[in-house]
């Protein structure tokens, strides 16, 4: 949220609260974010197609596997980002690469926006590992994910036996 409430602040109008289109592939980023709505004091609203694929899954369980809605749905969660002013996004993704293509080629709504990469951003803090990226600080970030993984699996083997 530091980073948003940056954007906020450089981008916002004084007294107006900001609005976030909320997406994510995560299971558990939508309804995180009904803790930041029951805080009166969080400047923003979320704007979350409720109706958009089950993240994580590529399935909606809303639509029933109607290949046009779910089309549809998608195309609508598209359109949200691009009239926005300021976009961030993970870039891990065919769906993120192909919107911040069509950004950067001045096809959002304002052809100045603001666009950041959270997985080529500047401040450390904010930036994330692609499965793909295997330098810089993700090579240790991925080390020690591996690691995790190998232990828990390891300890899932002793205990089975």
């Amino acid at each position: 949220m530091q980073l948003m409430m940056s954007k906020l602040q450089q981008h916002g109008v004084p007294g107006k609260r900001g609005t976030i289109i909320l997406t994510s592939e995560d299971p558990g980023i939508l309804p995180q974010r009904h803790a930041y709505t029951k805080n009166t004091t969080f400047p923003f609203d979320f704007v979350v197609n409720e109706r958009d694929i089950q993240p994580g899954t590529g399935k909606s369980t809303y639509f029933y596997d109607k290949a046009d809605a779910i089309m549809i749905s998608s195309l609508v969660v598209f359109k949200l980002q691009l009239i926005s002013n300021v976009l961030v996004g993970n870039c891990c993704s065919n769906f993120h690469n192909l919107l911040f293509e069509l950004v950067r080629e001045g096809c959002g709504a304002d052809p100045h926006m603001d666009w950041e990469c959270l997985s080529t951003i500047k401040d450390p803090r904010f930036r994330i590992c692609c499965g793909w990226t295997k330098e810089g600080d993700c090579k240790q970030i991925w080390a020690d994910h591996h690691a995790r993984r190998s232990a828990a699996f390891h300890s899932a083997s002793v205990n089975k036996t």
